[in-house]
Parts: structure tokens; C-alpha cells; sequence
């Protein structure tokens, strides 16, 4: 009897000791197969990534597009929103919608990743680059739309580069280079120049432009890439909109009045809370320091005293040189003058034009975008003042070439 107890307990052990194998094996089984989906998985992310690179090389080399001087080539739509891709047709101009419309180079595109969050609705963006950079950018735009949704979603990106600075190899350059969203801050962080461009001008106007053609909605809100609008501002003007559009003219500019933060400030929620941070001087009217001529006739003490808890009219202005201010308008706006490059001008000539061809302007009672960082005069480039005496002249040329353009306006901009 005992030497039976003792030969079932050797085999119970040896049972257990077995089952302890087979269980270790197969938690080994199980990582290891872990393993391989998640390589699997990363493989077909990378591939993703790839074949998205590789249409938008396919859009550059079958686009012909070139601008009016016939100095850059310019693909629409190298990245197109999924919003719009379900269309295989431009479809037509949605009637209440607002389009962000705005332009970049490579150092500041971080910045649409906030502004796509912020504006949620869509946005048409054209990116300045050149030689190697068309690269990056390519891959930064695949990064982008891949790590973030709402990109995906509702930013559509253009390409502008100059023809005498196109990258060799283009189809070999990316292969080994695809960018993942672990990598992808350090991509954006990354020190790329923005108006020293080897001695290439950057053509804010030009990128402007084609921001605008390629906006698929009535109405377009033109604003720098590092600003943010203020929260529920697309779903207010189309509500206000809907109802202003009875009785106030095809030629109207929405001015949106614009402030700038200290970069540790939050952007306001509304209007309550912006007047809040700018009595507290966590925010101030935008280039308050730098040309506050250029935009104080926005009369930002009266619109303070608006009620701000719905979208109106606040007040019109007339326009006034040098005011240069932020609008809604509709897509058929005069185009930005190409000429304007670099620093200076390029905006208070479009706006210049619009008071010539007799647009108004109307200040919008809640609505406000806030610049992130405040504008000083030692955060410019050393050219800025070279370049804005450049921009003068053409300046002065541009409003006399406007009394031929507008023969029967009595408007001047002075």
C-alpha cells in the first residue's frame, strides 16, 4: 500500500511538473506570436505610411501647375482631407461653411495640429519648401494626418516649391525616412528656417492664393498658422450668417479682432474670459508693441463693451490706412498681390484693395483669434527692415495701379 502512495505521488509530480512546462511554453508561445502582430502591425503602418508618401509624390510629378510668374510649381491637394476625399469631384462651394485658409513653411507647420483642434472644420493649408525639405514636408504631412485624427479629417494640404529647387531622387529619398508619431515632435521641433531661405524669398501672396482656390466652402477666414480662433467660432458664423445673408451685401468683410498671449496662457473660451486675461495682461490686442497703427482702428475699447454672448454686428468701420485686420469673407475676395514677398505689405495691400473695390466692414461682436506669443520687436529677422522698405515702394506703385483697376471708385487708401 505504501509503495503505491509513493509511486502516485512521484507520477502527480511529475504531472505537475509537466504542466508547469506547457504552461511556461506557452506563455512563451503567446509573446512571441504578440511579437509578431505587433511587427505586423507596425509593418503595415509603415507600408500605409508609404503608399501615402508615394501618391503624393505621384500628385507632384503629374501636377503641371505653375503660378502666374511661372516660378513655382504648385500641386492642390497633396494631401486631401477625408472630409472631402469621399468625393471623386470638386464638389460644390458648401453655402454656410467657413474654410481656415492659411499658409506656412516647415517650421511652424506644428502649429495645425492645434488649429485643427481649435477650429474643427476644415482648413486649407499650402506649405512652402524646396530642395530636400519637399521631403520632409511630405512625410511630416503623413505623420501628421496619421498621428492625428482630426488632420486627417479636415486639413487639406498643397505643395508650393520653386521650379530651379526641386529634389533629386524623389522616389528613393523617403524609403528609409517614414516618419512615426513617436518621432514626429522631434520632427516638428526640428530648426528649419523660415524667410532665410538660402536666398529665396518666401511668396506669402502666392501661397495665400492658392490656399483660397482650393477652399471648397462660400466663406474663407484668412489668418497666420500660429493663431487660434476662438472656441465655436465656424458653428456661430454659420448660424449668424444664415440670417445676415438676407440683408447684408456679397461685399462684406467680418472683422475678427486679433489679440496675442503670453505663450503660457491658455486661449480664452469666450469673450468673458478673454477680457479677463487682458485686464489680468496675460493677453493684449495683437501687434500692440510692433504696429499698433496697424491694427488699433479695429476700436478695441468699443468692442469691449459689446455684448458678447451671441454673434452680431457690432459696428462697421470704414477702412483706414494702415489698418491691416482679420476677416471672413467670401471665397471671391480679390486676389493677394503675388508680388509682395517676404516681410511687409503683403496683407494691408489685399485689405487696401478690398476698402478700393467697396467692401465694408463690419465687426463681429464675440468673435476674436489670439496670436501664441507676443509680438516684440527683437523676435524678427535681421532683414525685416531692408525688406519692408522694399515692399513700401511696391506699396506705392500698387495703389496707383488701383485707380486703373477701379476707374469708378472714389476711394483711396490713404
Amino acid at each position: 500500500m505504501l509503495c503505491r502512495w509513493k509511486l502516485y505521488s512521484k507520477q502527480r509530480r511529475l504531472t505537475l511538473s509537466k504542466l508547469i512546462i506547457l504552461f511556461f511554453l506557452l506563455i512563451v508561445v503567446i509573446q512571441i506570436t504578440h511579437i509578431i502582430l505587433l511587427s505586423k502591425i507596425r509593418g503595415n503602418t509603415k507600408t500605409a505610411k508609404k503608399n501615402e508618401v508615394s501618391e503624393m509624390i505621384k500628385k507632384i510629378y503629374e501636377s503641371y501647375k505653375l503660378d502666374s510668374s511661372g516660378s513655382y510649381h504648385m500641386i492642390a491637394d497633396v494631401a486631401l482631407c477625408s472630409h472631402y476625399s469621399l468625393s471623386t469631384s470638386k464638389p460644390t462651394r458648401e453655402r454656410y461653411d467657413v474654410t481656415v485658409v492659411t499658409q506656412t513653411s516647415l517650421n511652424n507647420i506644428q502649429y495645425i495640429v492645434k488649429l485643427a483642434n481649435q477650429w474643427e472644420g476644415p482648413i486649407s493649408v499650402t506649405i512652402f519648401a524646396f530642395d530636400n525639405y519637399i521631403v520632409t514636408a511630405l512625410l511630416t504631412i503623413a505623420a501628421l494626418r496619421k498621428c492625428n485624427p482630426i488632420v486627417l479629417e479636415m486639413v487639406s494640404f498643397h505643395l508650393v516649391y520653386p521650379l530651379q529647387r526641386y529634389p533629386r531622387n524623389l522616389h528613393n529619398s523617403y524609403e528609409s525616412s517614414i516618419v512615426s508619431c513617436e518621432d514626429l515632435p522631434n520632427i516638428l521641433a526640428s530648426n528649419i528656417p523660415n524667410y532665410s531661405f538660402d536666398n529665396i524669398q518666401y511668396p506669402h501672396n502666392v501661397l495665400r492664393n492658392f490656399a483660397i482656390k482650393n477652399s471648397r466652402t462660400e466663406f474663407i477666414f484668412m489668418i497666420d498658422i500660429d493663431m487660434l480662433p476662438s472656441a465655436g467660432l465656424r458653428n456661430n458664423f454659420s448660424e449668424f450668417i444664415k440670417v445676415a445673408d438676407t440683408f447684408l451685401p456679397n461685399l462684406t468683410a467680418f472683422v475678427v479682432p486679433s489679440f496675442e498671449s503670453n505663450l503660457n496662457v491658455s486661449v480664452p473660451i469666450d469673450k468673458k474670459d478673454l477680457l479677463k486675461k487682458w485686464d489680468n495682461l496675460q493677453v493684449r490686442p495683437f501687434y500692440f508693441e510692433v504696429c499698433w497703427k496697424c491694427q488699433q482702428h479695429t476700436d478695441y475699447e468699443t468692442w469691449r463693451e459689446i455684448d458678447g454672448s451671441y454673434m452680431k454686428v457690432a459696428y462697421n468701420i470704414p477702412w483706414k490706412d494702415p489698418w491691416e485686420p482679420f476677416f471672413i469673407t467670401r471665397h471671391f475676395v480679390p486676389a493677394y498681390d503675388e508680388r509682395f514677398k517676404q516681410y511687409g505689405f503683403n496683407r494691408i495691400s489685399n485689405v487696401c484693395e478690398l476698402h478700393i473695390a467697396g467692401y465694408t466692414f463690419n465687426v463681429l461682436s464675440n468673435a476674436f483669434i489670439v496670436h501664441q506669443g507676443l509680438k516684440t520687436s527683437t523676435n524678427f529677422h535681421n532683414n525685416k527692415i531692408k525688406e519692408l522698405n522694399q515692399n513700401r515702394l511696391l506699396f506705392r506703385k500698387f495703389k496707383e495701379e488701383l485707380k486703373t483697376k477701379y476707374p469708378y471708385s472714389t476711394k483711396r487708401c490713404y
